[in-house]
This record gives C-alpha cells, structure tokens and sequence, in this order.
C-alpha cells in the first residue's frame, strides 16, 4: 500500500476494500462498518484518519464512515485535500482548487 510505501506513517490502518457509489446502487456492506467499529473498540483508537479518493465515491464514503463512527468516542479527520506536488496552477480543475483554497493552512 502506498501508505507503507511513503514511511511517514507509522500507526495501524483498516482498509475497507471497497467504496460506496450511491449513483450506482453500491451500499455499504454492514459486516465491514462493524468490523471497523469493533476494531476501533478493541484497540482504544484516538483517532480515525478518513484517507480516500479524492472522488464522488470516496467523498460518500467517508461522510458514511464520519456518520457511523460519531458515536464512538473517537477522533475523526480526513487526509487534505488539494494541489498535487509539482502541478500547475493552470492545469488544475476548478474542484481540485476550490478545495485547495477550502483546505489552505497558515503558512
């Protein structure tokens, strides 16, 4: 997994195996959001960091997990969203630059 491949991250995670497509008919499988929860559970887990595809899919997902796990006593985040390394600003879509600018930081 690129997660591993990077070696700035060095907690657990949980892979899901596949993501929600609401305009598709997919529905979350149970068995995996218990999974999770338990998970969470057993291990006294901080925090939950949502890492997904910056897509329509990965965007339902992870508001359907945040809303699943809110009533756990756990931290929920998401991985920033935003300008990949090395682009230009003139090639970037308009979606990916609003959430640039939604998602800036103090610098």
């Amino acid at each position: 997994f690129i997660i591993e491949e990077m070696r700035e991250y060095h907690g657990l995670y949980h892979v899901l195996g596949s993501l929600l497509s609401p305009l598709q008919g997919k529905k979350p499988d149970p068995n995996i959001v218990e999974k999770l929860k338990q998970r969470i559970k057993t291990l006294a887990v901080e925090e939950v960091i949502l890492a997904f595809d910056s897509t329509l899919e990965g965007d339902a997902t992870a508001l359907f997990i945040k809303k699943e796990l809110d009533s756990l006593n756990v931290a929920t985040t998401r991985l920033a969203l935003g300008l990949p390394m090395g682009s230009s600003l003139d090639l970037i879509d308009g979606g990916t630059l609003a959430r640039a600018f939604a998602g800036r930081l103090r610098y």
